[in-house]
């Protein structure tokens, strides 16, 4: 019987197996015990899935970063040298919060770095939110709150990205290159990236069920079969239930979160997608305001029409039916529909136009977000259901800001307009927006707008600056810092921020509630609440407002008090 002399006599699968119980530094370990163990443990079996389940997966949903696979036999050190990356990118992090320098100056340090490399490490961590896995790694809600700030101003960039493109070409894939863009302003981003996938999968699913019939048919048919595909796919994967009113909210325009199953989606949007369906299936489409025209060779006319109305209805036309159609509810004859409304209403849209009609039409005109849009009363249950998956509303604030930065842009595009007023009114009222609300775009305005913040004397704030303009919170010493209240107006927790005396002897508090909007109260109309007999009800909170600016202030949980403790660069403001 042969005897095993060392554990190095295993086989490699064998190893395998037991790596797939270890942690990567454990393995990391064993590799340095021997040469035949160092070859074993580098087996790219072990170390692909780890590059996956850390950082692969979640780029390959992400079309703005396309990562280069590692050879097969460099899987070890491609994870090695990720791992590697990450720790300095945590360490900076750390460092910078121990340290007293001015926020702003947080955000440079991490341009350098490739931006697949820092997406997935910031993703993740904000992923697990204030209370999942945190304590055990260290990580405080200063930690992920400056991760959150980091990862919104690495997205804002390719929204910037849609203001510096003269391209006048008739846009054919708007889906990606304008509503995927668009997306990126909202800070859910990285949350909803997968579902895009998982939707259009399920479209390709349903459409081979008849794939034989599909490819048989005409372009028309096709692209019926793939709008109802879509459709279904969409209604399976809604998480509201209301019927649709046609009302529609900020959450409409934003791709990712119509693909989540959020919200139905503005009927320009859910055009687009079926662009992109239809060019994967090699039917011609050209995208109008209100229409895709279909390429049909087959038809007398060469194309047919679709629409989506507001409440979500598909129709597709033929050329006599859209005449006669328009000719009803316009009241006019035959002969002006197809002379002059019809060349107005299919004349395709330029990348240009398709900018300005979201920017200067469509979002100054759906500028609330669900919640906001709800009846009261409001409560965590309700904004848990609303959002499933990006676990917050779409933020009016960041609509107006990037708003504001187009119609900047805009006015400085025009020749005439460079050295009007105007011009430096809209220039400087973007560089205010910019130090008060995301730092970290600096960079991004002052390449747009070829100026300079200062110019306009627009300074970056100091922190207690920067946190007072974003969200009122004053930084006073005071016991019922970090507690928790109920105000007369609301039964539901909030958590107090900040402090602001006056010489009156009035108090004012800034309190935060469960879904991170801040809220300025006199503290004669709130009443404590008492954590500590409602345990699960504070966790629920701190998990629902995993989102929020609570890091700004605070960096964890006292389970003893339950009471929050506020960060190092609040402890020093308070010296």
């Amino acid at each position: 019987m042969y005897v095993m002399k060392n554990l190095d006599e295993l086989p490699k699968e064998i190893w395998i197996e037991i790596s797939r119980r270890l942690g990567a530094s454990d393995i990391l370990q064993l590799r340095l015990c021997n040469r035949t163990l160092c070859k074993k443990l580098s087996s790219r079996a072990i170390w692909r899935p780890r590059c996956y389940e850390k950082w692969l997966t979640h780029l390959q949903y992400d079309p703005f970063h396309v990562e280069l696979k590692p050879k097969d036999h460099s899987w070890f050190y491609h994870y090695r040298m990720r791992n590697h990356i990450e720790t300095r990118i945590s360490k900076g992090i750390s460092s910078a919060l121990a340290s007293s320098e001015p926020y702003h100056e947080l955000f440079p340090r991490f341009v350098h770095y490739k931006s697949s490399h820092v997406i997935p490490f910031l993703h993740r961590v904000i992923k697990n939110g204030y209370l999942r896995g945190t304590a055990g790694a260290g990580i405080g809600m200063d930690f992920v709150s400056i991760c959150h700030h980091l990862l919104m101003c690495m997205r804002h960039k390719h929204v910037y990205e849609l203001f510096g493109q003269e391209d006048m070409e008739y846009v054919h894939d708007a889906e990606v290159t304008v509503f995927f863009r668009l997306s990126a302003m909202d800070s859910s981003f990285d949350l909803l990236l997968h579902h895009r996938d998982r939707v259009l999968q399920m479209v390709h699913s349903l459409v081979r069920l008849e794939w034989e019939e599909f490819t048989k048919s005409p372009a028309t048919l096709r692209m019926d079969r793939i709008v109802g595909c879509l459709m279904q796919a969409l209604n399976n994967n809604k998480t509201w239930t209301e019927e649709r009113s046609g009302q529609l909210h900020l959450e409409d325009f934003i791709l990712l979160r119509v693909y989540a199953g959020e919200t139905q989606g503005h009927p320009l949007l859910i055009l687009t997608i079926v662009q992109t369906l239809a060019s994967m299936y090699g039917v011609e489409t050209v995208l109008c305001g209100s229409y895709l025209i279909i390429r049909d060779s087959k038809l007398l006319a060469g194309e047919t029409y679709l629409t989506i109305s507001t409440e979500g209805r598909p129709k597709i036309f033929t050329k006599r039916r859209l005449v006669q159609s328009l000719k009803r509810i316009l009241g006019t004859n035959e002969r002006v529909v197809i002379d002059q409304i019809l060349p107005s209403i299919l004349q395709p849209l330029t990348f240009k136009e398709l900018v300005s009609t979201i920017f200067r039409e469509l979002l100054p005109l759906y500028n609330k977000s669900k919640w906001a849009g709800m009846p009261f009363p409001k409560n965590p249950q309700v904004y848990r259901q609303l959002y499933p998956h990006s676990r917050q509303p779409m933020s009016a604030e960041i609509v107006r800001y990037f708003t504001c930065v187009y119609k900047a842009y805009e006015l400085q595009s025009r020749i005439e307009m460079r050295i009007s007023s105007l011009c430096s009114v809209a220039i400087k009222e973007v560089f205010r927006l910019v130090s008060r609300l995301y730092p970290g775009d600096y960079s991004y305005a002052a390449k747009l707008l070829h100026s300079r913040g200062v110019d306009f004397g627009e300074h970056l704030l100091k922190y207690d600056e920067w946190i007072f303009q974003l969200h009122s919170i004053a930084v006073e010493r005071s016991g019922k810092l970090g507690t928790f209240v109920t105000s007369t107006r609301d039964s539901y927790p909030m958590c107090v921020v900040g402090v602001r005396s006056f010489n009156n002897g009035n108090i004012y508090y800034t309190l935060m509630n469960y879904c991170g909007e801040f809220f300025i109260e006199l503290s004669s109309n709130l009443q404590e609440y008492d954590a500590k007999e409602n345990q699960e009800v504070i966790l629920s909170f701190l998990e629902t407002s995993g989102f929020s600016d609570l890091g700004l202030v605070f960096s964890q949980l006292d389970r003893n008090d339950w009471r929050l403790i506020p960060n190092d660069r609040i402890k020093k403001l308070l010296l």
